[in-house]
C-alpha cells in the first residue's frame, strides 16, 4: 500500500486534473488517505496545461511524466471518470474520480486495499508543479 501511495503523490496526475470535467487551474492541496487511517498531504500548482496533459494521460493517448505508469479502459460518466493505472512499480489499480470545479473525489482500488484521494483548490498559482 505503501508503494501504491508514493506513486499515486509521486505522479501528481492519477487523479488530478480534468479539463472537461470543470477542475480549475491553481494551487491544490490532496490527501490520500490508506485503509488504516494514515495519510500523506500534498500541495501541487495545476496551470491550465497541466490539466490537459492530466486529460490525455487518463484517456491513455499519454504517458505520465515519469514513464511508471499508463492508463487504460477509460469511460467518463458525467463528471466522474473511471479507468485501470498500471504502474511499474505496483501493478495495477482501478481509479474512480469525481470532479466538482473547486476539489475531487476519487477512490483508489489495488487488489484488496482501497485508497480514497481527496484533492481542494486552495488559492491561486503561476509556476506549474509539472516542469515546463
Amino acid at each position: 500500500m505503501r508503494r501504491l501511495a508514493v506513486v499515486v503523490l509521486g505522479l501528481g496526475l492519477a487523479v488530478a486534473a480534468w479539463g472537461d470535467l470543470n477542475m480549475k487551474p491553481g494551487l491544490w492541496e490532496e490527501v490520500a488517505t490508506k485503509a488504516d487511517g494514515s495519510h500523506q498531504t500534498k500541495q501541487s500548482c495545476y496551470l491550465a496545461k497541466d490539466i490537459q496533459n492530466t486529460e490525455k494521460f487518463e484517456r491513455g493517448e499519454a504517458a505520465a511524466e515519469n514513464g511508471a505508469c499508463t492508463a487504460s479502459e477509460y469511460h467518463r460518466d458525467g463528471n466522474t471518470v473511471t479507468y485501470t493505472l498500471t504502474c511499474t512499480a505496483g501493478g495495477q489499480s482501478s481509479v474512480v474520480a469525481t470532479y466538482f470545479g473547486d476539489h475531487t473525489a476519487a477512490v483508489i482500488t489495488h487488489g484488496s486495499t482501497v485508497m480514497t484521494v481527496t484533492r481542494k483548490r486552495i488559492g491561486d498559482c503561476s509556476k506549474s508543479s509539472f516542469g515546463e
